[in-house]
């Protein structure tokens, strides 16, 4: 398998339709995490209690902890709903 650094995470909202202060109050913490085998996993940041601003936003994170892995994932806490999520090496 092919290992890659991930210094950057593409979030887009997935919601539409939702008012400005409906949609403020959706908070949810992103918690990336990297793993060379599979059942270890690093976790690469923390965010806990981000927001989009309005729908369907574009933020961009800078990984705090980046590292070189086989797999990523996401995890999230909160309610949520993302249409896309970009890993950038």
């Amino acid at each position: 398998m092919y290992k890659r650094q991930v210094v950057r995470l593409l979030l887009r909202d997935g919601r539409s339709g939702t008012r400005l202060d409906q949609h403020r109050g959706h908070r949810a913490g992103r918690h990336p995490a990297g793993s060379a085998d599979g059942p270890t996993w690093q976790t690469l940041d923390e965010r806990p209690g981000e927001a989009f601003a309005w729908d369907r936003q574009t933020r961009a994170f800078t990984v705090r902890s980046p590292g070189t892995y086989e797999k990523y994932r996401l995890a999230v806490d909160g309610e949520a709903a993302l249409s896309e999520v970009e890993l950038l090496s």
